[in-house]
């Protein structure tokens, strides 16, 4: 696996299961004291259950459970402030990264036309910052500070599906 990521001032991180490979995800496990087939376990919780913590994931076994949750982080994203449209077609969620910088994302709901069916899209943001600065999106506004790693980009998606799952419907077209 890659070194260790740096937060806050420096500070180490503990490494984001999102951003594993499935071998780096398959290595971690293994030096953790686990079978190879707890990967598929846990990706299965992750893209197809419900799960939001190490807790969540009910057939893997406590102890196990303990020590993924001291050795790596399942979601970093903190939503720090929500908004929805009047017409709740839309809704965004500024996040704040484990670093101390903010993204946006946005769930959005096509309702269909004379020439187009029901959309319902996710926009995730794959930068922190953007060169372009659009005056509409709140991180185009910061300019641009670095890319977002594979496992923030996933993190934002599942997120959105996740409110969809509850309280809306599944998501068909991602941004």
């Amino acid at each position: 696996m890659e070194g260790p990521q740096r937060g806050v001032k420096g500070a180490q991180m503990k490494p984001r299961i999102l951003d594993l490979s499935y071998p780096q995800l398959v290595e971690l496990i293994d030096s953790l004291g686990g079978p190879k087939y707890r990967a598929d376990q846990i990706l299965k919780w992750i893209y197809g259950g419900t799960a939001r913590s190490f807790d969540d994931m009910t057939d893997l076994p406590q102890a196990f459970r303990q020590k993924l949750d001291e050795s790596c982080h399942l979601f970093t994203l903190e939503p720090i402030d929500e908004r929805l449209s009047n017409d709740r077609q839309t809704w965004k969620v500024l996040f704040q990264l484990e670093d101390g910088k903010t993204i946006e994302s946005a769930y959005m709901l096509y309702e269909p036309t004379e020439t187009s069916r029901e959309r319902r899209t996710v926009c995730v943001s794959t930068q922190v910052g953007c060169s372009i600065r659009c005056p509409f999106c709140a991180t185009g506004q910061q300019g641009f500070e670095r890319n977002l790693t594979a496992g923030e980009i996933i993190e934002q998606a599942l997120a959105d599906a996740l409110e969809a799952e509850l309280g809306i419907v599944a998501v068909r077209h991602a941004m």
